[in-house]
């Protein structure tokens, strides 16, 4: 008796290409998560230099008045909205999660969760990508 193997070859093939496909998927996935964590990062050095630039001065350089991180972190929220259009267009849930003032500068705190594009409508409110942060510290001298 002969048997006919014609068809076992195609399995190994599909099962190839599927492997072939997701591992190029997740090569993607990562890359755009990645690409989006830089622009996070371009985004809140902006907003960090922005801030240093734009608190009153005596604020910064008086001892008797002391800048308090609430008001840094609205004032840092209302500088990222302004660039919500351009440099902040990043991700779902953008947020300034703090803003504070240092012997160093001024340190910005933000975190955003990031689309990934690849996958299906259907499948996007399903997986939930974990949120990426990032700090960025200005001084203006």
């Amino acid at each position: 008796m002969k048997y006919d193997e014609s068809g076992r070859i195609s399995i190994l093939i599909i099962g190839l290409a599927v492997v072939v496909i997701a591992f190029v998927l997740t090569s993607a996935t990562i890359t755009i998560v990645h690409l989006q964590r830089r622009a996070l990062y371009t985004c809140n050095d902006a907003v960090a230099v922005a801030l240093a630039t734009r608190v009153d001065a005596s604020g910064y350089y008086s001892y008797g008045k002391q800048l308090r991180d609430t008001d840094l972190k609205l004032k840092a929220g209302e500088i990222m909205r302004e660039f919500s259009g351009t440099t902040c267009a990043i991700g779902h849930s953008q947020r300034i999660d703090s803003a504070t003032i240092s012997t160093v500068g001024f340190t910005v705190e933000m975190s955003t969760i990031p689309e990934i594009p690849l996958l299906p409508a259907w499948l996007q409110h399903r997986v939930h990508p974990p949120r990426i942060r990032v700090a960025s510290t200005a001084t203006v001298h």
